[in-house]
């Protein structure tokens, strides 16, 4: 199976800490805490986020240009 980097942001619940980090539908997420995330399926992309105690960091493509925000979960 071919794989991507990065997750689809298909959802975002108004006043998470998603959306007051500045995500959007429709960004990739391509890093989470400065480790690269490569996307094979959901079960394998849900499994490595599940391995992080926290999340600090996360960095997303938007419209071919790649941004990195904190996020207090």
């Amino acid at each position: 199976m071919p794989h991507r980097s990065g997750g689809f942001v298909q959802d975002i619940r108004v006043d998470s800490p998603a959306s007051k980090s500045g995500l959007r539908e429709a960004d990739v997420i391509v890093s989470v805490n400065g480790h690269t995330m490569t996307y094979r399926s959901f079960d394998h992309y849900s499994a490595k986020l599940a391995t992080f105690k926290e999340v600090n960091e996360i960095c997303y493509l938007r419209d071919s240009t790649t941004t990195c925000t904190s996020i207090a979960i």
